[in-house]
């Protein structure tokens, strides 16, 4: 079955809302088990997303069950900007009031840790902020 790129992204954003569930869900034709640890997502933002400063900008994510709470940073390339929030409840979704003050690039990644252990869980595909 070929699904067009929109289509992926709806299916990944229906995945990202379940992201609750600890039985296994379905990212690209794949199983996923939320709970182990290995399988950390962040759906939005990726690649393709234009994140407009100023705006409030959705956070999606599959993290083990295991982090109850999660801290969300974010670098450009490999510098450490800010703490978007430093602790949040586990539940695949953190709405981002991003800053007028960001600079605009395309080299932006978010990392989440888990923030009871500070334990680095993983990153986000490389996306851009612009005006």
């Amino acid at each position: 079955m070929n699904l067009g790129l929109k289509s992926l992204f709806i299916i990944l954003l229906a995945v990202c809302a379940c992201s609750q569930n600890t039985n296994p869900v379905i990212v690209d034709n794949n199983f996923i088990n939320p709970d182990s640890p290995e399988n950390m997502i962040v759906i939005r933002p990726n690649g393709l997303d234009f994140v407009k400063r100023g705006s409030k900008f959705p956070i999606n994510y599959i993290v083990p069950q295991s982090a109850e709470t999660i801290s969300i940073k974010l670098y450009e390339r490999n510098s450490f900007v800010y703490t978007i929030v430093n602790s949040t409840y586990n539940d695949g979704l953190f709405k981002w009031a991003v800053p007028n003050e960001l600079e605009v690039s395309v080299n932006y990644v978010l990392k989440l840790y888990n923030a009871a252990t500070g334990e680095y869980i993983g990153n986000s595909m490389s996306f851009r902020i612009v005006r």
